[in-house]
């Protein structure tokens, strides 16, 4: 149905002038009748995806274009986790992953994600690509592969975070190795981002691991009060990579933006021998990892410090 009811009135020829609204009015041919609808059918919407896909197809050849549904159900078929999505030239895309409440930190998410990359491999899906908000998976999809490559501001004071990741049909690299996980922090003290030297002598973020069933930011928060003396306010995720701290020995980082909460005195923990504030153009020198680098030159321009 059309907002306007008759979905004939809801466009009106006009050969000058705009259409009301300050827009431009479109000259449609004669015959054509143009819609506005709020809830368009799955056949019109069906229609537009095909003729799209049809199109498509003179660059792509077939783009097996096909949807994928996993659903979990209880004794009297009601949906208590699912995986949506679909398949496109060769690509997985994970639309929604959601578990009920109660039944989280129990592998069926991973469990179901695993099942879609299986699928998709079947149908020649090469990569796969999925969305997440800061408040829901950003540090639970590194932990399977996927990559960070790119984020919004959306919606308000969240963040919109966007990742991909290769599937193998060996299935090497599916099923990914689940790393150890440690939060970190990127925090500006009058514009000098601050540091602390771990017992090898190298220059690290203050922050540490996330425990079983911790939620990361509250983690972040425990960990930098631990470290520094001072509270903090995380404000975004920054990146994701998995480091080998010592030799054999890998940890997934994942790193955040964060502002001083308080005017505490800062101080080192007996966890490190001291604490240090660089600025930018420090950094190249010190004996810190490339990913700590990356991340505090990523918050430092979000901050407009560069």
């Amino acid at each position: 149905m059309s907002r306007c009811g008759d979905p004939r009135a809801c466009y009106k020829p006009r050969r000058h002038g705009s259409d009301g609204n300050g827009d431009r009015a479109v000259e449609l041919p004669p015959g054509l009748q143009l819609s506005i609808e709020d809830q368009p059918s799955v056949a019109d919407i069906n229609a537009v995806g095909m003729a799209l896909d049809s199109y498509n197809r003179e660059f792509l050849g077939d783009t097996g274009y096909a949807r994928l549904g996993l659903f979990v159900r209880n004794a009297t078929g009601e949906i208590v986790a699912g995986l949506v999505g679909s398949t496109y030239a060769r690509w997985l895309f994970v639309a929604d992953l959601w578990v009920h409440t109660d039944l989280r930190r129990r592998g069926i998410g991973s469990h179901l994600l695993a099942l879609a990359e299986r699928r998709a491999i079947e149908l020649g899906c090469h990569s796969a690509m999925l969305d997440t908000f800061s408040f829901q998976g950003p540090a639970f999809y590194p932990r399977f592969g996927y990559r960070l490559y790119g984020a919004l501001d959306y919606p308000p004071h969240h963040r919109r975070h966007f990742f991909w990741k290769p599937l193998r049909p060996d299935g090497a690299g599916n099923y990914v190795k689940l790393f150890p996980v440690s939060v970190k922090a990127v925090l500006f003290e009058a514009d000098r981002v601050v540091l602390l030297e771990n017992e090898r002598n190298q220059w690290e973020l203050p922050g540490g691991r996330l425990e079983p069933g911790e939620e990361p930011t509250r983690c972040l928060t425990r960990e930098v009060a631990e470290e520094l003396g001072t509270g903090v306010a995380v404000e975004t995720i920054l990146d994701s990579w998995v480091y080998e701290a010592l030799p054999g020995r890998e940890v997934l980082i994942v790193t955040y933006g964060v502002r001083r909460t308080d005017r505490a005195a800062m101080r080192v923990s007996a966890e490190h021998q001291r604490i240090g504030m660089f600025a930018l153009a420090e950094l190249d020198a010190l004996p810190i990892a490339a990913g700590y680098r990356r991340s505090v030159r990523a918050w430092a321009a979000q901050c407009g410090l560069c």
